[in-house]
């Protein structure tokens, strides 16, 4: 094959009738036609990955239960810290005076002191 054969079979824009008409009309089918659709594909994956993730077993739902269980924890947690420093006030009390305690148990009393007991009435049979 000769040189003239090889330059007559390459491919230049000039060889190409009407080649800057062809270009200018596939970029005007790029960037009005094909891009908007490229973009609005991507957005609406977007848009159905994101309720996918959010509707799923590990979204809103399960973010909303976890709340509910710290919530809960927390009010348990609350009421074990009352109770206790309740426990430890009576081991406090119970440190600094324990003959009143052994008093109230044994039903015991001091020599000048008075005890007073309520009395419950019992029902009569009639």
């Amino acid at each position: 094959m000769n040189i003239d054969a090889r330059r007559r079979f390459r491919w230049t824009p000039k060889a190409v009738p009407d080649y800057k008409n062809r270009v200018g009309k596939l970029k005007l089918l790029l960037t009005q036609i094909i891009r908007p659709v490229i973009v609005a594909f991507a957005f609406l994956t977007c848009v159905a990955y994101a309720t996918i993730v959010l509707r799923g077993p590990q979204g809103l739902t399960a973010l909303n239960e976890k709340r509910a269980l710290a919530r809960a924890l927390e009010a348990q947690n609350a009421d074990l810290r009352h109770e206790v420093e309740a426990k430890s006030k009576r081991v406090e009390k119970l440190q600094n005076d324990p003959e009143t305690e052994i008093r109230r148990r044994l039903g015991v009393q001091k020599v000048d002191e008075t005890t007073f007991k309520p009395v419950t009435p019992t029902p009569t049979a009639q």
